[in-house]
């Protein structure tokens, strides 16, 4: 990022993108837009805001009542997507000038969100996810010109789960 807060890349940061399929930022959002991205996602799964309940999963283990359900809704919520169909907050951030400059340097000015979704991954329950890679998923974009902007809103760490 340079001093204007932009997020000029370099041919070198292009290069890796095009040779290994990657490119991290840290700094994208500051940390007051982080905290009201995670506060908006709490207030979209405790139904605290209208947001379409049929793009809300909730964790499979709870759901199937393998594991207890918590009496704080978000924290059973496993995924969430349509974010940027139906909530404002998420819409606004499709087109946060930061990813759009970062975006728009690697694929160009015509752009198109194909699907947008959070991860929760409540603290201490989950099923698991093994590794794999996104575009398996999306066989029919031909050619594959796509970017996945992958944002961490919390930290990982083993207190967290």
């Amino acid at each position: 990022m340079n001093r204007g807060g932009h997020m000029s890349l370099s041919q070198e940061q292009v290069n890796q993108f095009n040779d290994q399929g990657f490119l991290p930022f840290e700094g994208m959002l500051t940390p007051l837009e982080v905290k009201a991205l995670h506060q908006r996602l709490e207030d979209i799964g405790n139904e605290v805001v209208d947001f379409p309940t049929e793009y809300v999963q909730i964790e499979p283990l709870v759901k199937s009542g393998e594991l207890l359900e918590d009496p704080v809704r978000f924290n059973n919520v496993r995924k969430i997507w349509n974010l940027t169909k139906y909530d404002v907050v998420f819409k606004e951030l499709a087109r946060h000038p930061k990813i759009l400059e970062v975006v728009q340097r690697l694929l160009g000015p015509d752009l198109k969100i194909y699907v947008d979704q959070t991860l929760c991954k409540p603290p201490r329950i989950g099923s698991p996810k093994p590794p794999h890679q996104d575009s398996a998923y999306w066989t029919n974009i031909d050619p594959p010109g796509l970017v996945i902007c992958w944002m961490a809103l919390d930290d990982a760490t083993e207190d967290n789960g």
